[in-house]
C-alpha cells in the first residue's frame, strides 16, 4: 500500500427510489482501483426495490456499510453517512450517477500534496450524448494564500449570472473529513434547493489548500434526467433560497477569513431569477403568482446590501424582468411570463442545458 492509500476514504451514497439506476452506480463504486476505502449506503426510506438491491450488494462486498433511515431528504441522508464514516477523507456519489474506476484514486492524488479539497471534472450524461463540465477555475494546486488572492474574490460570483468559479456540487470532490464534520452545523435540512452549496461553500471558506485535477475526460458521470424533480415545479422555492442565503451569511460571518458579502448577495439575486422562472410552472393564477413574486422581490431587496442588479450581467430577456420588478410594473412581469412560457413550449423537445454547454464548449468556455 502506497503512502496515499494509507489514508482511508469514505464514499457516501445516499439512496432513494432509484431502482432503475442504482445497480450501475454500485457496480462502479465497488470496482474502484483505490483499495483503502469504505462505501456507506444510506437508504432514505425507499419505497421501491432500491433497499433490496443495496442489501444484495452489501452482503457480497465487505467494503459496504448499509444504513436505513426514515425519509428525510437528500441532505439528511448524506449527513447520516458522514456521521457513520470512519475515513480521513470523504467523497460523494449520488445513486443515479456513476464514476470511472479511478475516481477515488485520482481524487486521492491530492492527499500527498496536502490538499483539503480535490475537484475533478464531471461528465454531463444526456443518454445518447455527453459533455465534459470543467471547473471554471484553472486546474492546479492552490495554497491558502493563493486562494485568498486569486480564487475567493470571484469564487461564488464573478459578475455573470450564476457565475460560480468553483462548482457547488458535493459530488466530484474529495473533502478532508474534518472539513465536512466541522461545517455540518451550517446545514439546514429543510433546504432542498441549493443544499450542496450549503456545505460546499463553508468547506471552501475553511480550505487551506485546493487541488483541481487536470482530467480532460472527467471522472464523475452526472445523469441528466429530463423527467427528474429538478425540472418540476418546486413549491416554497423562495423560502428555500432565503434559508440558504441566511445559512451561508451566518457561516461566512462567523469564519471571518474572507468577506463573501457581495458575492452572496449576487448569488441570492441570481437564485431569485431562478425562483421566478420556477413560478412560471405554478398552477395558481398568473395575477396571484405575480403578486407573490413582487412581494418576495421586495423581501429579497431588503436582505441584500449591494445593488446587485447593476453588478450582475443579465441577458436581454432577464433585463426586462429586472426592470419590471425594480419598478413594480406588473404588466411587464406578465409579458415576461408569457414570453418565457412560450419559449419553453417551443423548445419542449430540446434540452437547452445541453445546447448551452455545447455552445460554451465551442467557444472554449468551461462549464456553464
Amino acid at each position: 500500500m502506497g503512502v496515499t492509500e494509507q489514508k482511508k476514504i469514505s464514499l457516501i451514497i445516499p439512496v432513494y427510489n432509484v431502482e432503475k439506476y442504482v445497480r450501475k452506480c454500485l457496480e462502479t463504486a465497488v470496482c474502484q482501483t483505490y483499495r483503502n476505502y469504505e462505501i456507506i449506503l444510506v437508504d432514505d426510506g425507499s419505497t421501491d426495490c432500491s433497499y433490496q438491491i443495496c442489501d444484495e450488494y452489501s452482503r457480497k462486498n465487505g467494503h459496504i456499510l448499509l444504513l436505513h433511515k426514515e425519509n428525510g431528504g437528500l441532505a439528511s441522508a448524506w449527513q447520516c453517512g458522514v456521521e457513520a464514516s470512519s475515513g480521513e477523507y470523504i467523497a460523494f456519489l449520488d445513486s443515479d450517477d456513476w464514476v470511472d474506476p479511478d475516481y477515488i484514486k485520482n481524487l486521492a492524488s491530492g492527499i500527498e500534496l496536502g490538499a483539503d479539497i480535490v475537484c475533478c471534472n464531471k461528465v454531463l450524461e444526456y443518454g445518447s450524448h455527453s459533455i465534459v463540465q470543467k471547473e471554471r477555475t484553472a486546474s492546479g494546486y492552490y495554497s491558502r494564500d493563493i486562494l485568498l488572492k486569486q480564487v475567493f474574490p470571484q469564487m461564488l460570483n464573478d459578475g455573470t449570472y450564476l457565475g460560480r468559479r468553483i462548482t457547488p456540487h458535493r459530488c466530484g470532490k474529495l473533502f478532508k473529513s474534518s472539513l465536512i464534520k466541522n461545517n455540518i452545523k451550517y446545514c439546514d435540512n429543510k433546504i432542498s434547493f441549493g443544499e450542496d452549496l450549503n456545505i460546499v461553500l463553508p468547506c471552501l471558506a475553511d480550505c487551506k489548500a485546493l487541488l483541481i485535477l487536470e482530467d480532460e475526460k472527467g471522472l464523475y458521470h452526472y445523469r441528466q434526467n429530463r423527467s427528474s424533480i429538478a425540472r418540476s415545479y418546486k413549491p416554497n422555492m423562495y423560502e428555500q433560497i432565503s434559508r440558504l442565503y441566511l445559512c451561508l451569511s451566518r457561516a461566512c460571518t462567523e469564519k471571518s477569513g474572507f468577506d463573501f458579502g457581495k458575492q452572496l448577495d449576487a448569488d441570492f439575486f441570481c437564485l431569485f431569477f431562478e425562483y421566478v422562472k420556477n413560478e412560471t410552472k405554478c398552477a395558481a393564477s398568473k395575477a396571484e403568482t405575480i403578486k407573490c413574486v413582487t412581494e418576495n422581490y421586495q423581501k429579497m431587496q431588503n436582505c441584500i446590501s449591494y445593488d446587485t442588479g447593476k453588478c450582475v450581467k443579465l441577458k436581454l430577456s432577464d433585463r426586462l424582468l429586472f426592470f419590471s420588478l425594480n419598478n413594480n410594473i406588473r404588466l411587464g412581469i406578465f409579458i415576461w411570463f408569457a414570453l418565457y412560457v412560450a419559449a419553453k413550449w417551443v423548445s419542449r423537445e430540446v434540452d437547452w442545458k445541453y445546447l448551452l454547454v455545447r455552445k460554451a464548449k465551442t467557444n472554449n468556455v468551461s462549464g456553464y
